[in-house]
């Protein structure tokens, strides 16, 4: 797990901060290859970390007297091995709200996600980035994701 946050002031405000949440899923081997169960763990400590950095985020804005966000979209990658999945989370402040306070939220949270479109090789998980275009499709994924979270 890592969390990075870029950071620029203007103005004396920290409406220029830029959060992306990542989270590395190892790849199984043997019989729990299959098995989604880590998968979905893995995208749920995602969500988690987007909810922390909207926390501290807004926890920084209220330190530095501004008034803190009603919600952001944190944008996220999961690595699948050496596959990234693009993530935008939207965080509101009920949804955060609920989380420290162990209750459900009302409202059901939409993450939208993107994974690139490489082909699904047979050796794809040994053989990495390894093939030229797989590599070529993930990095004109990441520049589409970088245009789109507004980097």
């Amino acid at each position: 797990m890592a969390n990075l946050t870029r950071s620029a002031k203007s103005s004396g405000d920290l409406d220029y901060v830029r959060s992306l949440v990542l989270q590395h899923h190892p790849r199984s081997r043997g019989r729990e290859h299959n098995c989604d169960a880590p998968l979905r763990d893995a995208r749920a400590q995602l969500v988690a970390q987007a909810i922390a950095v909207f926390t501290q985020y807004n926890a920084s804005r209220q330190s530095d007297r501004l008034s803190p966000l009603d919600s952001k979209v944190v944008p996220g990658i999961l690595m699948n091995g050496t596959s990234p999945t693009f993530f935008k989370i939207p965080v509101i402040e009920r949804l955060s709200t609920h989380v420290r306070h162990g209750t459900y939220p009302p409202t059901p949270t939409i993450v939208t996600f993107c994974f690139p479109p490489v082909l699904q090789l047979p050796n794809r998980p040994s053989d990495g980035m390894k093939p030229l275009k797989v590599r070529l499709d993930i990095l004109q994924c990441y520049e589409a994701f970088k245009t789109v979270i507004g980097i």
